[in-house]
């Protein structure tokens, strides 16, 4: 799988090209590498907000079919109940969300770059909607974070940036490892998530030695990526595992 910039920034327009469609979008704003473009390349995600209406958030929120009309996803979930992260087939991660004007006034955010608006859009913003329950939200994103992490870990990885790799992959993963397979069992105790490690050697010695198959060093994150699917792949099975695989082999070369 080989990424272009170029086409990671064609498909930025492209997703605003179907956003226009809907009457209810007012503006279209990118933010990260977008705007200091001297970092963005071939490995960048596409960070964006799109500013709407009450009706258009919840409309946008509830299906993703103005995204996937572009292009086939590859895997998606949600981050909160107001953004979601989404993989295409062809590797382009977009990171967006979807807020009305009054959520956006109080959205703390850096510098962002305007990439189109409608200068007739005037209506008054209701922003009190409940798009979906928290738990709902906080179960699937347990284990889009993992997944986020490994992609994007792998796509840093082979970037050159070994040790974010090793740090999303080899460490932020360990915790959400440790969540995903412990939420749900009821006769585990349900520690803070600061102290999600300890005493996990007592409470479940199997997953403590699977965990040590990941925590392998500095270089050796590819190893560590494969490993983590391995895990996963026993519950979840996903297509997205096959991209991923794709990565971690052509970063050992």
């Amino acid at each position: 799988m080989k990424l272009d910039q170029d086409h990671s920034i064609n498909r930025l327009y492209e997703i605003c090209y179907s956003l226009k469609k809907f009457s209810t979008v007012k503006a279209i704003i990118a933010f990260g590498s977008l705007v200091d473009v001297q970092r963005f390349d071939a490995y960048s995600d596409l960070d964006f907000i799109v500013l709407t209406n009450a009706k258009g958030k919840k409309e946008l929120l509830s299906s993703v079919s103005w995204l996937i009309d572009i292009y086939p996803i590859e895997f998606e979930y949600f981050t909160s109940k107001d953004s979601m992260k989404v993989i295409y087939s062809d590797g382009v991660i977009c990171d967006f969300g979807i807020l009305t004007e009054e959520e956006f006034s109080d959205f703390e955010h850096g510098e962002g770059k305007l990439i189109w608006n409608n200068d007739c859009f005037i209506e008054k913003i209701d922003s009190n909607i409940n798009l979906r329950e928290e738990d709902e939200i906080q179960k699937g994103k347990i284990l889009g974070d993992i997944i986020s992490n490994l992609y994007i870990g792998m796509l840093r990885f082979s970037r050159g940036e070994l040790l974010s790799a090793y740090k999303l992959i080899q460490n932020d993963n360990i915790t959400l490892l440790i969540q995903l397979f412990l939420e749900e069992d009821e006769s585990i105790p349900k520690f803070k998530e600061y102290e999600y490690v300890r005493r996990l050697e007592f409470e479940n010695e199997s997953l403590s030695i699977e965990l040590s198959t990941i925590m392998l060093g500095y270089n050796n994150t590819p190893e560590a990526a494969s490993n983590t699917i391995s895990l996963l792949e026993k519950e979840y099975r996903l297509p997205i595992y096959q991209r991923i695989e794709t990565l971690i082999q052509e970063a050992k070369g």
